[in-house]
């Protein structure tokens, strides 16, 4: 079974408000073999992230096929030399076999609760590998997308390929700044402020580390406030992504939309399993994607 809960792996105490959203979802279950998923469960999963913007789902996806996309990742964009890390980074990459079983299977599982946030037509925006060095420092508090009451609703799918500690910078969100009451507020501090994040209004609520194990997903809201934490261990924070966005509404203005040029409007939400089909017109050359400190 799959238990859907909030990120609230914390150091520390956590909030009244944390143990509220793990009370009303601890025992709401997605099926893991059969992809049928409890109405409650799909329910519970999107209020979550309506009032919050974020939410952990455990076990989206099996380690074996984790451990064979780590490996793929690390063939293909290897650790660079001590003093020549690359900080935060993000690539766009080819669905080949690798990728697409993966993909395949943690779509699977939590299809219901996908379809509820961005509808059947949804499409793929982003579809990346997401790598945070050691010595990677805090990102500034950010929202991947700007929120407009015209704007489309877009989720960020982040699937852990190893075991994510506090020490290895996970994400760090501020959940509850996702509501237009929140969002104004949030407004009127940078306004009053000057500066490009609502540092009070993030102040007011506890800030989440997304801690997950191998295959563990953290699903958020592209208006949520987030950012990348300090890796302060020896390790690379290793995860692989992709973003869905509804087409009922505006395209978001904001994102790194990281997807390589071919695939763009071309991977709905309900031809998934057809994705690996798509034939990739030319054989790309790879490249590391440099993320500016704003972005992730």
């Amino acid at each position: 079974m799959v238990n859907l809960l909030l990120a609230v792996m914390v150091a520390g105490s956590l909030s009244d408000w944390v143990s509220q959203c793990q009370n009303k979802v601890s025992d709401s279950t997605v099926a893991s073999t059969s992809g049928a998923t409890t109405q409650e469960a799909i329910e519970s999963g999107a209020d979550i992230l309506s009032q919050y913007g974020a939410l952990r789902v455990d076990g989206v996806a099996d380690e074996s096929d984790c451990e064979v996309l780590l490996q793929k990742l690390e063939h293909e964009y290897p650790r660079k030399p001590t003093g020549e890390h690359m900080n935060h980074l993000n690539v766009g990459i080819v669905i080949d076999e690798k990728v697409r079983t993966l993909m395949e299977k943690s779509i699977e599982r939590i299809y219901p609760l996908i379809n509820q946030l961005v509808g059947a037509n949804g499409l793929v925006e982003e579809l990346a590998f997401m790598i945070n060095d050691p010595g990677a420092k805090y990102q500034t508090w950010h929202a991947d997308t700007v929120y407009t009451p015209k704007t489309a609703k877009m989720y960020s799918f982040f699937i852990a390929l190893e075991n994510i500690t506090l020490d290895m910078g996970p994400t760090e969100v501020a959940p509850g700044i996702t509501t237009p009451e929140m969002i104004k507020v949030c407004e009127e501090d940078m306004s009053k402020s000057k500066i490009s994040f609502c540092r009070n209004t993030i102040s007011s609520v506890p800030n989440i580390g997304a801690t997950m194990k191998a295959g563990d997903v953290l699903i958020m809201d592209s208006i949520c406030q987030h950012r990348a934490s300090e890796n302060l261990s020896d390790k690379r924070r290793r995860l692989f992504y992709y973003t869905l966005a509804s087409q009922d509404g505006e395209r978001p203005d904001g994102s790194t939309f990281t997807l390589l040029h071919p695939y763009k409007s071309k991977l709905q939400l309900s031809d998934y399993r057809a994705w690996g089909d798509f034939e990739f017109p030319t054989r790309q050359s790879m490249q590391y994607s440099e993320l500016d400190e704003d972005e992730m």
